[in-house]
């Protein structure tokens, strides 16, 4: 009897320590998760593999402010695109943005970037009635209007993103997914924007940004 009882002990022990084990395995494993790097790379002179940064842009935001790449150096951000008339996805995506802002609302480290692709009728007022309509809050979320051609070359170049005319004049193009950029201006990760499963991926890669270093 006694023998049995030290059976089942030496049992119990070693399941303790083989849910110990495995628990601290899937700790480090989750502390050591580091996101991807997107868009192509090119080798510099000196045989350093470079990655594709966000090239330099120059925009104006809900209330006539510059922004620029400045603007968001040193900072984590998300970016994506819309028009302000669009009534089919634009609405969705901006309720799950919505959810990012309010996940890192007081943090100063994470912005928001929204592009319009219909610059000739998001002129600066009307982006700040859209801005309040959505709620986003000023210092937090950028949406910026600009050149329609700049608009659109920093999406498919920028960001790699869809964004254009079609041929209807009411209707556009522009992707629904949503961009993670890094502090450095690298493209880290891209999410369904009208997915709520893929946009609280997105607020949990954006902590694995800031536990890289890559954001205070």
């Amino acid at each position: 009897m006694k023998s049995k009882r030290r059976r089942l002990s030496k049992n119990a022990n070693s399941l303790l320590f083989l849910a110990v084990t495995l628990l601290l395995i899937a700790c480090q494993t989750e502390s050591k998760k580091t996101l991807p790097y997107f868009g192509e790379t090119t080798i510099a002179e000196n045989g350093d593999t470079l990655q594709h940064r966000i090239p330099s842009f120059f925009f104006t935001n809900q209330f006539g402010q510059k922004v620029t790449n400045e603007t968001f150096q040193g900072k984590i951000y998300v970016a994506d695109f819309f028009f302000s008339r669009c009534p089919s996805i634009c609405p969705i995506m901006s309720n799950q943005m919505g959810r990012v802002q309010e996940a890192y609302k007081d943090d100063s480290n994470v912005l928001i970037l929204s592009h319009t692709v219909d610059p000739k009728n998001d002129t600066v007022p009307a982006l700040k009635a859209y801005a309040e309509k959505i709620g986003a809050i000023k210092g937090k979320w950028h949406l910026v209007t600009g050149d329609q051609s700049k608009l659109h070359r920093i999406a498919n170049q920028g960001y790699h993103q869809v964004a254009g005319s079609t041929t209807d004049p009411e209707s556009l193009l522009h992707s629904e997914y949503f961009v993670l950029v890094d502090p450095e201006g690298h493209v880290r990760g891209y999410y369904n924007g009208v997915d709520s499963a893929q946009v609280e991926l997105l607020i949990e890669d954006i902590k694995v940004l800031k536990q890289e270093g890559n954001g205070k």
